[in-house]
């Protein structure tokens, strides 16, 4: 299994907090090695290693002393503030005192994005690429927002949004996160540290998170690993995709949609051709009916082993595909009529409530009720934005 080391984190983003005694030793053997006499001097080192990350605020011996202490005190309002070490004064002082990656991310207490953002605490390092890792950055260019700020994910559902952070803990550590609701809007914001989208936008070169502008990373794209293929597409068709007769997926980014086409064929599911849909003006394709059943196994296997990468909401409307697609029904078209008539003389309903009911497919239902129309045998009235069919 690959894994993300410090190495290839973004040095000048990331800032650290490391154990007391490593963090001693990792000074105090950084002056006798370079046969300097004090902080002052060991901050002169550094500023001159600066350069090659193209920085240009420098340090002095106070900013040596506190990372020393952990801590530093707000003159102005007298708060005592957690003090981080910039990762690339960790990385050059480790690589002069020839201590090990491994002995490194042993003793890393917590890490952030800058001096003041949200931190990554408890923190699992190498961090792993898992099926989890990767369906995180499909989530985040479908459903979240990232970039200069404070990341977030936007979702209607609980559970879902649940997954979606248990993931991120299992990939990355614990963390705060905060939740904010719009008056606006019926989703939710989930908002969690960046120290997490800059690690991912790093190692898989990502330019933007926008919806409109994403583009899946090679890393994905070329990857050996059909589990994590799949769980991309299944984090794809939670946010963006529906079930309903068949497997739809849909994007206005015409780009990532053949890209998540491709990571699905790579699973070797049957796909129809990309399509504009345009009364939306976006593109959809979808999932071959014949690819169905072995889709269905491969998501047993993927929940199995990764609970957390999961269809969501979509699931059921998986199982109900399933169950229409093998269970054996009556066919005479006089039966379904006056099961149709049955239902809609207790309940008036659309013809998703009637397929429901009867566990047909929406567009066989909505076929045989355009032909009951003709016949006069229903009629249907447009209310709260649906077809509701009735008895004539």
């Amino acid at each position: 299994m690959y894994k993300i080391t410090i190495n290839a984190f973004p040095k000048t983003k990331i800032y650290v907090s490391l154990k007391e005694e490593f963090k001693k030793h990792l000074i105090d053997f950084s002056i006798r090695k370079l046969k300097l006499k004090n902080y002052y001097e060991l901050a002169l080192w550094i500023n001159k290693k600066s350069e090659k990350y193209n920085i240009n605020s420098k340090f002095n011996g106070g900013d040596v002393k506190y990372w020393l202490k952990g801590k530093k005190r707000d003159m102005r309002t007298n708060i005592m503030h957690p003090k981080f070490m910039p990762l690339w004064v960790i990385c050059e002082l480790k690589k002069l005192n020839r201590i090990s990656i491994k002995q490194t991310h042993k003793n890393i207490i917590s890490y952030r994005s800058g001096g003041k953002g949200k931190i990554v605490s408890t923190p699992k390092l190498p961090v792993e690429i898992t099926p989890e890792l990767e369906s995180i950055i499909i989530h985040l260019f479908a459903d979240g927002s990232a970039g200069d700020f404070t990341p977030s994910y936007d979702q209607k559902d609980n559970k879902c949004a649940n997954y979606f952070i248990s993931r991120l803990k299992n990939c990355f550590g614990n963390f705060e996160v905060k939740i904010y609701k719009s008056k606006n809007k019926s989703s939710a914001q989930y908002r969690f540290p960046k120290a997490i989208t800059d690690i991912i936008s790093e190692y898989y070169n990502i330019a933007s998170y926008h919806s409109k502008k994403a583009i899946i990373p090679e890393k994905i794209l070329r990857g050996k690993s059909k589990m994590n293929k799949l769980a991309c597409v299944v984090a794809f068709i939670s946010d963006e995709g529906n079930i309903r007769d068949v497997i739809t997926l849909n994007s206005s980014n015409k780009i990532m949609l053949s890209q998540i086409k491709k990571l699905a064929e790579n699973c070797l599911y049957i796909c129809n051709p990309i399509r504009l849909n345009k009364s939306c003006k976006c593109y959809y394709f979808t999932i071959s009916n014949k690819s169905i059943n072995k889709f269905y196994k491969d998501i047993k296997k993927l929940y199995k082993l990764f609970p957390n990468c999961t269809l969501g909401t979509q699931y059921k409307k998986l199982e109900k595909l399933m169950k229409s697609r093998t269970s054996i029904k009556i066919r005479k078209t006089d039966v379904i009529y006056n099961n149709i008539l049955g239902i809609i003389e207790r309940n008036p309903s659309n013809a998703i409530q009637i397929a429901n009911r009867l566990d047909y497919s929406y567009s066989s239902i909505r076929q045989h009720l355009k032909a009951m129309q003709k016949k006069n045998l229903v009629k249907r009235k447009y209310i709260n934005v649906n077809y509701i069919w009735t008895k004539s």
